[in-house]
């Protein structure tokens, strides 16, 4: 799909898409980045157009002394500034990709949001369906998530006390841990 196509899509569902790239929204180009790569798909539901998302998520856990510890993404620092701060403690996920497995999936999360490169054992969890709801990260576009879940714990050596961080070039994420 080219620019101007997605652009006649989104103005025909009346989506504000010029303000997208502000204050934490990601921009059309990244919309279709996704779409390309066939990361999301768009569809319309009830008459409206609605982005759906398969991904993964891992539930990481820890065992330190007698405590549980969870893994959860405590907040998002955008190059302007904005913070966005998770609200319901999100377990750490990512699109899964064109012909990607959900395990597949899972260990690249693992490894790109958290540095984590050891083959754990992921164990499959009950799977979410969230949505639809309108998209914080795309402002105006209805968007549904279909995710599959999975759970590892790490060892002692992965174990990071306060945390971990991923950068990227438009924001950095920050992992904390909760007692589960």
């Amino acid at each position: 799909m080219e620019r101007p196509e997605l652009i006649k899509i989104l103005d025909r569902f009346e989506v504000p898409w010029s303000e997208w790239g502000k204050g934490g929204a990601k921009t059309v180009e990244q919309l279709l980045h996704e779409l390309n790569f066939e990361e999301v798909v768009l569809s319309i539901r009830d008459d409206r157009l609605l982005r759906e998302v398969r991904g993964v998520i891992v539930n990481v856990f820890y065992q330190r002394d007698q405590q549980l510890l969870r893994l959860f993404e405590s907040h998002q620092v955008f190059l302007d500034g904005t913070v966005r701060v998770r609200e319901a403690h999100l377990i750490p996920g990512e699109k899964l990709l064109k012909g990607e497995t959900i395990e597949a999936g899972g260990r690249r999360m693992l490894r790109e949001e958290l540095g984590i490169k050891t083959l754990l054992p992921l164990t499959p969890q009950k799977p979410i369906e969230k949505g639809p709801f309108i998209s914080a990260t795309y402002p105006g576009l209805w968007s549904k998530y279909f995710n599959s879940v999975l759970s590892t714990s790490l060892t002692r050596d992965l174990y990071e006390p306060d945390g971990y961080i991923e950068r990227q070039p438009d924001k950095t994420s920050f992992f904390k841990w909760e007692f589960a």
